[in-house]
Protein backbone atom coordinates (compact mmCIF):
# COMPACT_ATOMS: atom_id res chain seq x y z
CA UNK A 1 0.00 0.00 0.00
CA UNK A 2 2.84 2.38 0.86
CA UNK A 3 4.43 1.71 -2.50
CA UNK A 4 1.14 2.51 -4.24
CA UNK A 5 1.11 6.04 -2.83
CA UNK A 6 4.81 6.87 -2.79
CA UNK A 7 6.45 4.99 -5.67
CA UNK A 8 6.10 8.09 -7.84
CA UNK A 9 8.56 9.86 -5.53
CA UNK A 10 11.15 7.09 -5.68
CA UNK A 11 13.84 7.08 -8.34
CA UNK A 12 13.96 3.84 -10.31
CA UNK A 13 17.56 2.68 -10.96
CA UNK A 14 16.52 1.93 -14.56
CA UNK A 15 15.37 5.51 -15.16
CA UNK A 16 17.33 7.64 -17.61
CA UNK A 17 17.55 10.51 -15.18
CA UNK A 18 18.60 13.14 -17.69
CA UNK A 19 15.44 12.57 -19.70
CA UNK A 20 13.38 13.35 -16.59
CA UNK A 21 14.91 16.82 -16.61
CA UNK A 22 13.99 17.44 -20.23
CA UNK A 23 10.44 16.27 -19.56
CA UNK A 24 10.21 18.37 -16.40
CA UNK A 25 11.37 21.55 -18.14
CA UNK A 26 9.01 20.86 -21.03
CA UNK A 27 6.11 20.54 -18.57
CA UNK A 28 6.74 23.98 -17.07
CA UNK A 29 7.03 25.40 -20.59
CA UNK A 30 3.52 24.07 -21.23
CA UNK A 31 2.33 25.80 -18.07
CA UNK A 32 3.73 29.26 -18.78
CA UNK A 33 2.64 29.21 -22.42
CA UNK A 34 -0.93 28.17 -21.72
CA UNK A 35 -1.03 30.57 -18.77
CA UNK A 36 0.16 33.41 -21.02
CA UNK A 37 -2.13 32.98 -24.02
CA UNK A 38 -5.48 33.98 -22.43
CA UNK A 39 -3.90 37.21 -21.19
CA UNK A 40 -3.23 38.34 -24.76
CA UNK A 41 -6.93 39.24 -24.80
CA UNK A 42 -6.64 41.36 -21.63
CA UNK A 43 -3.40 43.06 -22.65
CA UNK A 44 -0.06 43.70 -20.96
CA UNK A 45 1.53 46.75 -19.42
CA UNK A 46 4.50 47.89 -21.53
CA UNK A 47 4.02 45.42 -24.42
CA UNK A 48 7.21 43.82 -25.76
CA UNK A 49 7.26 41.67 -28.90
CA UNK A 50 10.33 39.63 -27.86
CA UNK A 51 8.91 38.75 -24.45
CA UNK A 52 5.57 37.82 -26.00
CA UNK A 53 7.37 35.63 -28.53
CA UNK A 54 9.29 33.90 -25.73
CA UNK A 55 6.18 33.21 -23.68
CA UNK A 56 4.15 32.12 -26.70
CA UNK A 57 6.91 29.86 -28.03
CA UNK A 58 7.01 27.71 -24.95
CA UNK A 59 5.14 25.48 -27.39
CA UNK A 60 8.61 24.20 -28.36
CA UNK A 61 8.09 21.87 -25.41
CA UNK A 62 5.99 19.67 -27.68
CA UNK A 63 9.03 18.95 -29.86
CA UNK A 64 10.83 17.80 -26.69
CA UNK A 65 7.95 15.49 -25.75
CA UNK A 66 7.85 14.03 -29.26
CA UNK A 67 11.61 13.40 -29.41
CA UNK A 68 11.51 11.72 -25.99
CA UNK A 69 8.58 9.50 -27.00
CA UNK A 70 10.29 8.48 -30.22
CA UNK A 71 13.55 7.73 -28.45
CA UNK A 72 12.04 5.69 -25.62
CA UNK A 73 9.41 3.75 -27.58
CA UNK A 74 11.60 3.27 -30.64
CA UNK A 75 14.51 2.17 -28.48
CA UNK A 76 12.39 -0.41 -26.66
CA UNK A 77 11.11 -1.95 -29.88
CA UNK A 78 14.52 -2.00 -31.57
CA UNK A 79 16.17 -3.64 -28.56
CA UNK A 80 13.42 -6.25 -28.39
CA UNK A 81 13.85 -7.01 -32.08
CA UNK A 82 17.62 -7.48 -31.69
CA UNK A 83 17.26 -9.57 -28.53
CA UNK A 84 14.41 -11.88 -29.61
CA UNK A 85 14.38 -11.37 -33.39
CA UNK A 86 10.73 -10.34 -33.11
CA UNK A 87 8.47 -7.71 -31.61
CA UNK A 88 5.68 -8.80 -29.28
CA UNK A 89 2.90 -6.55 -30.54
CA UNK A 90 0.48 -7.87 -27.93
CA UNK A 91 2.74 -6.74 -25.11
CA UNK A 92 3.38 -3.42 -26.83
CA UNK A 93 -0.33 -2.70 -27.22
CA UNK A 94 -1.05 -3.80 -23.64
CA UNK A 95 1.63 -1.46 -22.29
CA UNK A 96 0.40 1.52 -24.30
CA UNK A 97 -3.34 0.99 -23.79
CA UNK A 98 -3.23 0.45 -20.02
CA UNK A 99 -1.03 3.49 -19.45
CA UNK A 100 -2.51 5.97 -21.91
CA UNK A 101 -6.21 5.21 -22.28
CA UNK A 102 -7.54 5.36 -18.68
CA UNK A 103 -6.42 8.92 -17.74
CA UNK A 104 -7.32 10.22 -21.18
CA UNK A 105 -10.74 8.66 -21.57
CA UNK A 106 -11.79 9.26 -17.96
CA UNK A 107 -11.03 12.97 -18.26
CA UNK A 108 -12.60 13.17 -21.72
CA UNK A 109 -15.77 11.50 -20.45
CA UNK A 110 -15.84 13.91 -17.49
CA UNK A 111 -15.74 16.80 -19.97
CA UNK A 112 -18.46 15.17 -22.06
CA UNK A 113 -20.76 14.80 -19.04
CA UNK A 114 -20.29 18.47 -18.07
CA UNK A 115 -20.99 19.70 -21.60
CA UNK A 116 -23.95 17.33 -22.00
CA UNK A 117 -25.54 18.68 -18.82
CA UNK A 118 -24.96 22.24 -19.99
CA UNK A 119 -26.69 21.42 -23.27
CA UNK A 120 -29.70 20.10 -21.33
CA UNK A 121 -30.02 22.32 -18.27
CA UNK A 122 -28.24 25.63 -18.95
CA UNK A 123 -30.59 28.61 -18.69
CA UNK A 124 -28.57 30.68 -21.15
CA UNK A 125 -29.57 29.78 -24.72
CA UNK A 126 -26.14 30.71 -26.08
CA UNK A 127 -24.48 28.29 -23.64
CA UNK A 128 -26.93 25.58 -24.69
CA UNK A 129 -26.27 26.16 -28.38
CA UNK A 130 -22.49 26.16 -27.99
CA UNK A 131 -22.64 23.04 -25.80
CA UNK A 132 -24.61 21.21 -28.48
CA UNK A 133 -22.01 22.18 -31.06
CA UNK A 134 -19.24 20.86 -28.81
CA UNK A 135 -21.04 17.55 -28.34
CA UNK A 136 -20.97 17.01 -32.10
CA UNK A 137 -17.17 17.28 -32.02
CA UNK A 138 -16.40 14.93 -29.13
CA UNK A 139 -16.24 11.95 -31.49
CA UNK A 140 -12.89 13.25 -32.80
CA UNK A 141 -11.43 13.16 -29.28
CA UNK A 142 -12.66 9.63 -28.65
CA UNK A 143 -11.19 8.53 -31.98
CA UNK A 144 -7.84 10.29 -31.38
CA UNK A 145 -8.41 12.41 -34.48
CA UNK A 146 -8.34 15.86 -32.89
CA UNK A 147 -5.07 16.69 -34.64
CA UNK A 148 -7.13 16.87 -37.84
CA UNK A 149 -10.63 17.73 -36.61
CA UNK A 150 -11.35 20.05 -33.68
CA UNK A 151 -12.65 18.22 -30.63
CA UNK A 152 -13.61 19.40 -27.15
CA UNK A 153 -10.19 18.79 -25.57
CA UNK A 154 -8.18 21.70 -26.97
CA UNK A 155 -4.80 20.21 -26.13
CA UNK A 156 -5.75 16.67 -27.16
CA UNK A 157 -4.17 17.13 -30.59
CA UNK A 158 -0.71 16.15 -29.27
CA UNK A 159 -2.09 12.97 -27.69
CA UNK A 160 -3.72 12.15 -31.03
CA UNK A 161 -0.36 12.65 -32.76
CA UNK A 162 1.37 10.30 -30.34
CA UNK A 163 -1.37 7.67 -30.57
CA UNK A 164 -0.99 7.52 -34.34
CA UNK A 165 2.75 7.14 -33.83
CA UNK A 166 2.23 4.20 -31.45
CA UNK A 167 0.01 2.49 -34.03
CA UNK A 168 2.25 3.22 -37.00
CA UNK A 169 5.72 2.66 -35.52
CA UNK A 170 5.57 -1.15 -35.04
CA UNK A 171 4.29 -1.56 -38.59
CA UNK A 172 7.01 0.67 -40.05
CA UNK A 173 9.73 -1.03 -38.01
CA UNK A 174 8.46 -4.42 -39.17
CA UNK A 175 9.05 -3.28 -42.75
CA UNK A 176 12.25 -1.30 -42.18
CA UNK A 177 13.94 -4.03 -40.15
CA UNK A 178 13.62 -6.39 -43.09
CA UNK A 179 16.54 -4.43 -44.52
CA UNK A 180 19.80 -6.24 -43.80
CA UNK A 181 22.25 -3.35 -43.65
CA UNK A 182 22.37 -1.04 -40.64
CA UNK A 183 22.97 2.01 -42.80
CA UNK A 184 19.86 1.14 -44.85
CA UNK A 185 17.79 1.08 -41.66
CA UNK A 186 19.15 4.47 -40.59
CA UNK A 187 18.59 5.90 -44.06
CA UNK A 188 14.96 4.75 -44.02
CA UNK A 189 14.40 6.36 -40.62
CA UNK A 190 16.08 9.54 -41.90
CA UNK A 191 13.57 9.72 -44.74
CA UNK A 192 10.73 9.57 -42.19
CA UNK A 193 12.38 12.47 -40.35
CA UNK A 194 12.66 14.60 -43.49
CA UNK A 195 9.24 13.84 -44.99
CA UNK A 196 7.23 16.19 -42.71
CA UNK A 197 9.40 19.15 -43.73
CA UNK A 198 8.64 18.35 -47.38
CA UNK A 199 4.92 18.09 -46.57
CA UNK A 200 5.03 21.46 -44.78
CA UNK A 201 6.91 23.15 -47.62
CA UNK A 202 4.40 21.92 -50.20
CA UNK A 203 1.50 23.16 -48.07
CA UNK A 204 3.20 26.49 -47.38
CA UNK A 205 3.66 27.16 -51.09
CA UNK A 206 -0.06 26.61 -51.64
CA UNK A 207 -1.13 29.27 -49.12
CA UNK A 208 -1.18 32.94 -50.09
CA UNK A 209 0.51 35.31 -47.57
CA UNK A 210 -2.73 37.14 -46.78
CA UNK A 211 -4.34 33.85 -45.72
CA UNK A 212 -1.48 32.83 -43.43
CA UNK A 213 -2.94 33.45 -39.97
CA UNK A 214 -2.36 31.86 -36.57
CA UNK A 215 -5.39 29.64 -37.18
CA UNK A 216 -4.15 28.55 -40.61
CA UNK A 217 -0.72 27.84 -39.14
CA UNK A 218 -2.25 25.78 -36.33
CA UNK A 219 -4.57 23.55 -38.35
CA UNK A 220 -2.26 23.18 -41.35
CA UNK A 221 1.21 22.92 -39.80
CA UNK A 222 1.10 22.71 -36.01
CA UNK A 223 -1.54 20.08 -35.21
CA UNK A 224 -1.59 17.34 -37.90
CA UNK A 225 0.33 14.12 -37.39
CA UNK A 226 1.89 14.14 -40.85
CA UNK A 227 3.30 17.59 -40.10
CA UNK A 228 4.63 16.78 -36.62
CA UNK A 229 6.05 13.28 -36.92
CA UNK A 230 9.62 14.50 -37.56
CA UNK A 231 10.34 14.88 -33.84
CA UNK A 232 8.98 11.41 -33.11
CA UNK A 233 10.99 9.69 -35.82
CA UNK A 234 14.08 11.74 -35.00
CA UNK A 235 13.86 10.22 -31.52
CA UNK A 236 13.65 6.76 -33.08
CA UNK A 237 16.66 7.59 -35.27
CA UNK A 238 18.72 8.63 -32.24
CA UNK A 239 17.80 5.35 -30.52
CA UNK A 240 18.76 3.40 -33.65
CA UNK A 241 22.15 5.11 -33.90
CA UNK A 242 22.79 4.37 -30.22
CA UNK A 243 21.88 0.69 -30.73
CA UNK A 244 23.55 0.02 -34.08
CA UNK A 245 26.52 2.37 -33.79
CA UNK A 246 27.17 2.85 -30.04
CA UNK A 247 30.79 3.71 -30.74
CA UNK A 248 29.70 6.83 -32.64
CA UNK A 249 27.63 8.01 -29.68
CA UNK A 250 30.51 7.26 -27.30
CA UNK A 251 32.92 9.17 -29.53
CA UNK A 252 30.60 12.18 -29.54
CA UNK A 253 30.15 12.09 -25.76
CA UNK A 254 33.89 11.82 -25.11
CA UNK A 255 34.69 14.68 -27.46
CA UNK A 256 35.22 17.84 -25.39
CA UNK A 257 33.77 19.88 -28.21
CA UNK A 258 30.40 18.13 -27.83
CA UNK A 259 29.44 20.74 -25.24
CA UNK A 260 29.47 23.31 -28.03
CA UNK A 261 26.76 21.34 -29.81
CA UNK A 262 24.67 21.57 -26.64
CA UNK A 263 25.28 25.31 -26.45
CA UNK A 264 24.37 25.64 -30.13
CA UNK A 265 21.18 23.70 -29.42
CA UNK A 266 20.27 26.05 -26.58
CA UNK A 267 20.99 29.07 -28.77
CA UNK A 268 18.80 27.56 -31.49
CA UNK A 269 15.89 27.01 -29.10
CA UNK A 270 16.20 30.47 -27.55
CA UNK A 271 16.51 32.11 -30.97
CA UNK A 272 13.31 30.44 -32.12
CA UNK A 273 11.59 31.46 -28.91
CA UNK A 274 12.60 35.13 -29.06
CA UNK A 275 12.71 35.85 -32.78
CA UNK A 276 9.86 33.85 -34.35
CA UNK A 277 6.14 34.32 -33.93
CA UNK A 278 3.31 31.83 -34.25
CA UNK A 279 0.92 34.78 -34.42
CA UNK A 280 2.74 36.04 -37.52
CA UNK A 281 3.92 32.78 -39.13
CA UNK A 282 6.48 32.88 -41.93
CA UNK A 283 8.40 30.33 -44.02
CA UNK A 284 10.75 29.33 -41.18
CA UNK A 285 7.99 29.04 -38.58
CA UNK A 286 5.69 26.98 -40.79
CA UNK A 287 8.26 24.76 -42.51
CA UNK A 288 11.55 24.51 -40.62
CA UNK A 289 10.89 25.41 -36.98
CA UNK A 290 9.79 21.93 -35.88
CA UNK A 291 12.79 20.17 -37.43
CA UNK A 292 15.32 22.64 -36.01
CA UNK A 293 13.75 22.45 -32.54
CA UNK A 294 13.64 18.65 -32.65
CA UNK A 295 17.30 18.48 -33.69
CA UNK A 296 18.23 20.78 -30.80
CA UNK A 297 16.32 18.69 -28.26
CA UNK A 298 17.86 15.52 -29.72
CA UNK A 299 21.41 16.79 -29.19
CA UNK A 300 20.58 17.71 -25.60
CA UNK A 301 19.07 14.24 -25.13
CA UNK A 302 22.22 12.56 -26.48
CA UNK A 303 24.43 14.61 -24.17
CA UNK A 304 22.44 13.45 -21.13
CA UNK A 305 23.64 9.90 -21.90
CA UNK A 306 27.01 10.96 -20.49
CA UNK A 307 26.17 10.93 -16.78
CA UNK A 308 29.39 12.81 -15.97
CA UNK A 309 28.53 15.77 -18.19
CA UNK A 310 27.16 18.98 -16.75
CA UNK A 311 24.16 18.61 -19.05
CA UNK A 312 23.28 15.27 -17.47
CA UNK A 313 24.00 16.48 -13.92
CA UNK A 314 21.72 19.51 -14.27
CA UNK A 315 18.91 17.52 -15.89
CA UNK A 316 19.26 14.60 -13.46
CA UNK A 317 18.33 16.57 -10.33
CA UNK A 318 16.09 14.17 -8.32
CA UNK A 319 13.14 16.58 -8.18
CA UNK A 320 12.59 16.02 -11.90
CA UNK A 321 11.77 12.33 -11.37
CA UNK A 322 8.25 12.76 -9.88
CA UNK A 323 7.56 15.63 -12.27
CA UNK A 324 8.33 13.33 -15.20
CA UNK A 325 6.17 10.51 -13.80
CA UNK A 326 3.23 12.85 -13.26
CA UNK A 327 3.65 14.82 -16.49
CA UNK A 328 1.13 12.78 -18.50
CA UNK A 329 -1.72 13.19 -16.01
CA UNK A 330 -0.66 16.78 -15.40
CA UNK A 331 -0.80 17.53 -19.11
CA UNK A 332 -4.30 16.09 -19.39
CA UNK A 333 -5.75 18.18 -16.55
CA UNK A 334 -3.58 21.32 -16.74
CA UNK A 335 -5.90 23.53 -18.82
CA UNK A 336 -8.82 22.87 -16.49
CA UNK A 337 -6.62 23.73 -13.50
CA UNK A 338 -5.14 26.83 -15.14
CA UNK A 339 -8.64 28.18 -15.65
CA UNK A 340 -9.27 28.70 -11.93
CA UNK A 341 -5.66 28.94 -10.66
CA UNK A 342 -4.78 31.84 -12.97
CA UNK A 343 -7.94 33.65 -11.92
CA UNK A 344 -7.24 33.05 -8.22
CA UNK A 345 -3.55 34.01 -8.11
CA UNK A 346 -3.26 36.55 -10.93
CA UNK A 347 -6.79 37.59 -11.86
CA UNK A 348 -8.19 38.13 -15.33
CA UNK A 349 -7.18 41.69 -16.20
CA UNK A 350 -4.30 43.60 -17.76
CA UNK A 351 -1.04 42.36 -16.21
CA UNK A 352 2.77 42.56 -16.39
CA UNK A 353 4.78 39.82 -18.10
CA UNK A 354 6.70 39.08 -14.91
CA UNK A 355 3.48 37.89 -13.27
CA UNK A 356 3.35 34.98 -15.72
CA UNK A 357 7.00 34.17 -15.03
CA UNK A 358 6.87 34.30 -11.23
CA UNK A 359 3.66 32.24 -11.04
CA UNK A 360 4.74 29.52 -13.46
CA UNK A 361 6.48 27.29 -10.92
CA UNK A 362 4.01 27.77 -8.01
CA UNK A 363 0.99 27.11 -10.22
CA UNK A 364 2.82 24.28 -11.99
CA UNK A 365 3.53 22.65 -8.62
CA UNK A 366 -0.12 22.96 -7.58
CA UNK A 367 -1.17 21.33 -10.86
CA UNK A 368 1.31 18.52 -10.18
CA UNK A 369 -0.41 18.07 -6.82
CA UNK A 370 -3.77 17.65 -8.53
CA UNK A 371 -2.08 15.42 -11.11
CA UNK A 372 -0.76 13.20 -8.30
CA UNK A 373 -4.31 12.60 -7.07
CA UNK A 374 -5.51 12.01 -10.62
CA UNK A 375 -2.56 9.65 -11.20
CA UNK A 376 -3.52 7.57 -8.14
CA UNK A 377 -7.10 7.27 -9.38
CA UNK A 378 -6.65 6.77 -13.12
CA UNK A 379 -3.11 5.77 -14.01
CA UNK A 380 -1.56 3.86 -11.12
CA UNK A 381 -4.27 1.14 -10.86
CA UNK A 382 -3.94 0.32 -14.54
CA UNK A 383 -0.14 0.34 -14.38
CA UNK A 384 -0.41 -2.27 -11.62
CA UNK A 385 -2.83 -4.29 -13.78
CA UNK A 386 -0.48 -3.97 -16.75
CA UNK A 387 2.45 -5.27 -14.73
CA UNK A 388 0.43 -8.26 -13.49
CA UNK A 389 -0.70 -9.15 -17.01
CA UNK A 390 2.77 -8.87 -18.49
CA UNK A 391 4.36 -10.83 -15.64
CA UNK A 392 1.88 -13.68 -16.25
CA UNK A 393 3.00 -13.80 -19.86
Amino acid sequence: MKDYFFSVFKTNPLEMKGLNGIRGIAFFMVIYTHMFRPYKYFGFHEPNVWIENFLNNGSLCMDAFFVLSGYLIGGQLLKEKIKTNSINYGNFITKRVLRIFPPYYIFLTFQFIIIYNLSKFATDELVKTESLQLLKRVVWDYAYMSDYFAGIMIHGWSLSVEEKFYILLPILLFLILKLKQKNQILFSLSILVILPTIFRLIQFLQISPENLSFWTYSVTFYYPFHSRMDGLFLGVLVAAIQIYYPEKIDKFLKDRNSIYFVLLSLVTLLSIMFFTSEDRPDLFTCVFRFLFASLAWSIILIKTLDEKSWTAKVLSVPIFSPVAKLSYCAYIIHLLCLGFLSKKFIGYHKIHYYEIIIWTIPIGVIILGYAYLYYLMTEKPFLALRNRLLNKK
